[in-house]
C-alpha cells in the first residue's frame, strides 16, 4: 500500500520514498490507508515477471485502470538509456560527488577498451 501511495501522490518511487521522513508522511500514509491488494487468479507469473492491474475509483465514480504485465526494467520492458541513467544518478548523488560520478559514467563507457578494472573500483570508491 504505501508504495502504491507514494506513486501516486510523487508520481514515481525513488530512494527518496524509503527515508524515516518520507515513510512516515501523513498524506501518503493516508492515502496507503485507501489501498486494497487482492491477488488475482488470473495473474499467473510468466518468466517476465508477475503481472499487476491497479484500478484507482476516483470520487467522480470513474475507474481508472492500468495492467502491466512484465515489469520495467526486465528482460521483456528494458530500461532506456535515460531511464539507466536517471537511476545511476539518483543512486550516484547519495555517496559520489556530481563529478564523481560523471567519471564513472565514463569509464563504464570505454569498459569495453580498458586494460583491467582497478581504475573503475577506485572511481567507486570515492
Amino acid at each position: 500500500p504505501y508504495l502504491i501511495a507514494r506513486a501516486m501522490v510523487d508520481g514515481r518511487v525513488g530512494l527518496g520514498a524509503f527515508t524515516d521522513e518520507a515513510i512516515g508522511d501523513a498524506g501518503v500514509l493516508a492515502v496507503a490507508g485507501k489501498v486494497r491488494m487482492l491477488l488475482g487468479p488470473e495473474l499467473k507469473p510468466t518468466k517476465s515477471g508477475r503481472p499487476s492491474v491497479v484500478s484507482v475509483r476516483l470520487r467522480d465514480g470513474r475507474t481508472l485502470v492500468q495492467r502491466v504485465d512484465a515489469p520495467k526494467g526486465g528482460e521483456v520492458t528494458p530500461m532506456t538509456p535515460e531511464e539507466l541513467r536517471a537511476k545511476f544518478d539518483e543512486c550516484a548523488a547519495r555517496v559520489l560527488s556530481p563529478a564523481a560520478a560523471e567519471s564513472v559514467v565514463g569509464a563504464i563507457a570505454g569498459l569495453d577498451r580498458a586494460g583491467d578494472v582497478r581504475a573503475l573500483g577506485g572511481l567507486l570508491r570515492g
